[in-house]
């Protein structure tokens, strides 16, 4: 048995909203004379409920599912994006040969002041002059 057929079960008082709009009386509904049973024969609530945690299962089934469908997916995206990166990091290290920078060519010229001449520290004079 499916749920839809049986949704009238969980009903334990049917209003009836019509008569009291047509007799125009307070908007209370009144309960109907001759009610249904709120079970009908052959069917128990453990079988309601049986239904119900069947459905619910496949509905958490499918979610999981999805779920790991999802993840699936992220995954695979992760692994071809770090293949990417890969790929791109090799060309990058790839050894290539710099050119030659040119720069001006240096005259070598004579030098127009003197030579200097070396002193000697005083330091050393003492010593000499000491001994």
């Amino acid at each position: 048995m499916s749920l839809d057929k049986i949704k009238w079960v969980s009903a334990d008082i049917v209003f009836d909203y019509i008569d009291c709009i047509k007799e125009e009386q307070e908007l209370k509904p009144k309960k109907k004379q001759n009610r249904r049973r709120s079970v009908p024969f052959g069917i128990l609530r453990t079988e309601i409920r049986a239904i119900k945690r069947k459905e619910f299962n496949d509905y958490l089934k499918h979610k999981e599912e999805m779920k790991r469908l999802v993840e699936e997916e992220i995954k695979k995206k992760k692994t071809e994006e770090e293949c990417q990166m890969i790929a791109v990091i090799r060309r990058k290290c790839a050894f290539r040969a710099n050119p030659i920078k040119r720069y001006k060519k240096i005259v070598i010229t004579q030098a127009e002041k003197e030579l200097t001449i070396p002193k000697t520290p005083t330091c050393l004079k003492r010593v000499k002059r000491i001994n």
